[in-house]
């Protein structure tokens, strides 16, 4: 009579096949070829995950391994995931630069396939087919917020208000629970989540990052789709839009080669939703900005007197000013260097097997170049930790500054095949607001207190409290926009 086998010895004789197995795969890797880049010992079908997980935010654990294994280049496996984290210029211009075909795709994440309605835009899918005159104290991120997220409303939808907006012409009810959706969706879109790494672990959604997302993708899609749905219908019934146009009217207008519109109703909505997502590069890295110049009053000063130089008191700074506005880019530039949005930038998966820098890296690898470990790294910057704009030009102060870093040195727009799409918006946003924001006011500290507090917050790279900070009209009254 055959004896019964009991559940639990069959799921531990699967448990050890498939240890015995990940064994035998390790083992064999490291004997053949170039070896992976060094990194923490993995456990078992899970990897690094429990690290990870137990040391919240894990940049900061990251960092520390990298630094405890003197490394610019590490590996960490999350489930079965090979996640190559790049602090290297050398070894980050090999990746985009010599291996960007092989490297052009994205990682599915759970963020990215709910913001993007199933991976329908283009920037995080998968590679596929598709005051007063005496002056007041100002709360310079929530302005700055709006600033952004207006400029890329009126862009999209040409419009600044949802609904009325607030009496006193500033963003209302409306603008608020839009703004604060698109900034909850920014912190979770590629935040550390345990089922992008171990899929049958999402039905249980820890830490509530699905939830979250969905419920503030909901508050703008009930103020996107409205819109979009009636532009769509309208251009349906009265042809082509005369007058100008907005993105939102190119995407409905654009035709395939056989005269149909060439993207669906889902993916103009994916896309929209995704142009608000450039926002924060500007209003994080120019909060930071601010308040650096604040407690260093003569980088301030250099920067407004090129500003009066070049554009003068009767007019506000524009587009066409910024080639010229050299040390006011290299301050944007250098705060973006120093006070980086993200740990990392958007991630890339490579499509094959590769060898870089000397490691092999395997297929399906999630590449990560360090914003911060790169910024901050002392192999490639003199004082890294010091708010420098002048670290940027030659001896004689002529250098003409551009945002982008070709040499990878640091990393303010993605590069490579999947760059990012809205640099010139991104460049032109951030020098615009900066160059407006010191040609209207002089900045100080707030009375009885002494210098900007530059702390961190503890699990983002904002800082820890909001920048008040006290402004003084500079301008004659006629030349500020007068909101009616």
């Amino acid at each position: 009579m055959a004896m019964p086998v009991e559940p639990p010895l069959i799921l531990a004789f699967i448990l050890l096949f498939i240890i015995i197995k990940w064994g035998h795969n390790s083992f064999k890797k490291s004997r053949l070829g170039p070896k992976l880049p060094p990194g923490p010992s993995p456990w078992p079908i899970v990897g690094n995950i429990p690290e990870l997980y137990k040391n919240k935010p894990p940049f900061y654990w990251i960092d520390g391994i990298m630094k405890k294994l003197n490394t610019d280049v590490a590996c960490f496996r999350l489930g079965s995931v090979h996640v190559i984290v790049v602090n290297s210029p050398q070894v980050a211009r090999e990746f985009l630069h010599n291996h960007d075909d092989k490297l052009a795709s994205r990682p599915f994440t759970m963020a990215t396939e709910l913001s993007s309605r199933g991976f329908l835009s283009m920037a995080v899918s998968p590679w596929g087919p598709h005051s007063g005159r005496d002056g007041a104290v100002v709360d310079v991120r929530t302005a700055l917020r709006h600033y952004a997220i207006n400029v890329v409303r009126k862009v999209v939808f040409n419009t600044r208000y949802f609904g009325e907006g607030g009496k006193d012409g500033g963003p209302g009810e409306e603008e608020k629970e839009h703004v604060k959706a698109i900034f909850t969706i920014l912190r979770h879109l590629y935040a550390f989540c345990v089922s992008d790494y171990l899929p049958w672990l999402r039905v249980l959604d820890i830490d509530n990052h699905e939830k979250i997302v969905k419920e503030a993708l909901g508050v703008m899609n009930k103020y996107h789709d409205p819109i979009i749905e009636e532009r769509i219908t309208k251009r349906r019934i009265n042809g082509e839009k005369q007058g100008p146009q907005d993105l939102l009217d190119v995407m409905i207008s654009l035709k395939d080669a056989t005269g149909q519109p060439l993207l669906s109703e889902e993916e103009i909505k994916a896309q929209c939703i995704e142009l608000f997502f450039g926002v924060d590069s500007p209003t994080t890295s120019l909060e930071w900005a601010v308040a650096q110049m604040i407690n260093k009053p003569e980088i301030q000063q250099k920067a407004v007197d090129e500003i009066d130089r070049v554009v003068g008191k009767g007019r506000l700074v524009q587009e066409s000013d910024i080639p010229q506005l050299n040390y006011v880019k290299a301050c944007v530039k250098e705060s973006l260097r120093l006070h980086p949005i993200t740990p990392f930038n958007l991630p890339h998966v490579s499509m094959s097997n590769v060898v870089v820098g000397g490691y092999f890296i395997p297929k399906g690898s999630h590449i990560l170049l360090g914003r911060r470990g790169l910024g901050r790294n002392p192999k490639v910057w003199q004082e890294p930790l010091e708010f420098k704009p002048e670290r940027y030009f030659n001896d004689d102060q002529s250098s003409k500054i551009e945002l982008m870093e070709p040499e990878l040195r640091l990393v303010t727009f993605s590069s490579g095949k999947r760059a990012c799409p809205g640099i010139a918006l991104g460049t032109a946003l951030s020098v615009i607001a900066l160059g407006r924001i010191l040609q209207g006011f002089a900045w100080s500290v707030p009375e009885n207190e002494g210098k900007i507090d530059l702390t961190e917050a503890p699990n983002e790279f904002e800082m820890a409290k909001p920048l008040h900070a006290h402004a003084s009209p500079r301008l004659p009254a006629t030349t500020y926009p007068i909101t009616s």
